[in-house]
């Protein structure tokens, strides 16, 4: 698994607000949230 890879699915897996946009200067792309992360890998 690349490093790329690696960060898409972090990204994907991350917890937002909705009355946020992302990626945010403060919250970056979310806050992470490893849980949803590995339900990503599964898929």
């Amino acid at each position: 698994m690349s490093e790329a890879a690696i960060k898409s699915y972090l990204i994907r897996g991350a917890q937002r607000n909705t009355m946020l946009s992302y990626p945010n200067r403060e919250w970056g792309y979310g806050a992470l949230d490893l849980y949803q992360t590995f339900l990503h890998l599964r898929e």
